[in-house]
């Protein structure tokens, strides 16, 4: 009897588990749904339109960022071109405010023809205390410089890191940086929703 209630037990909180863990992928996946078709702008980016992502900071984790939501954007259709022919051209950075991009919609239609522009934001604030943790939030917004406005923002939910210990200054950059890539992996997941046409 002891035996059986320990295999149920195990059999109930493997499914728990699974079912904890699936959850709140199932749930964003309903939310991006719902976003996509009751969102007035569905089908932002058309096939013959280029699609760039700028990081609003030049920094090497938030320009990592804004590459890996290229790089899913890019491997889900979309033509993704690089950032910094651009900004040298339109003489914009190393920070990029939305003002910037808002003022500058015919130079940037211009340069690059039909197009989206994509502002990923990083913000990662590092607490003290007994040990090291961070709270890191990435948000995007989506700027169409043909009507000159921006016309829809998602972020994914903010996350709180807690390096291991004993964890040096590299470690902790490495951990930080994994951590960072897999949200913005996330946050390219949702944009294509947002992109696509209906």
């Amino acid at each position: 009897a002891m035996v059986d209630s320990m295999l149920f037990f195990s059999k109930y909180y493997k499914i728990h588990q699974l079912r904890s863990k699936g959850l709140p992928r199932h749930m964003a996946r309903l939310l991006v749904t719902w976003l996509a078709i009751s969102a007035s702008f569905a089908g932002i980016a058309s096939a013959d339109e280029t699609i760039i992502v700028i990081p609003t900071v030049n920094s090497d984790v938030q320009s990592h960022a804004a590459l890996t939501v290229g790089s899913r954007l890019s491997r889900s259709g979309f033509h993704v071109t690089p950032t910094e022919p651009l900004l040298q051209r339109l003489n914009i950075g190393p920070v990029v405010k939305r003002s910037d991009i808002l003022t500058r919609g015919k130079d940037i239609m211009t340069a690059l023809g039909k197009a989206v522009i994509i502002l990923v934001d990083l913000e990662i604030t590092e607490t003290g205390g007994g040990s090291t943790s961070y709270d890191i939030r990435l948000s995007s917004e989506i700027y169409e410089p043909a009507g000159q406005q921006f016309v829809a923002s998602w972020a994914v939910p903010n996350a709180s890191l807690v390096p291991p210990v004993p964890c040096s200054a590299a470690c902790k950059a490495i951990t930080l940086r994994s951590e960072v890539e897999r949200m913005a992996d996330t946050l390219g997941e949702s944009l294509v929703f947002l992109l696509q046409e209906p």
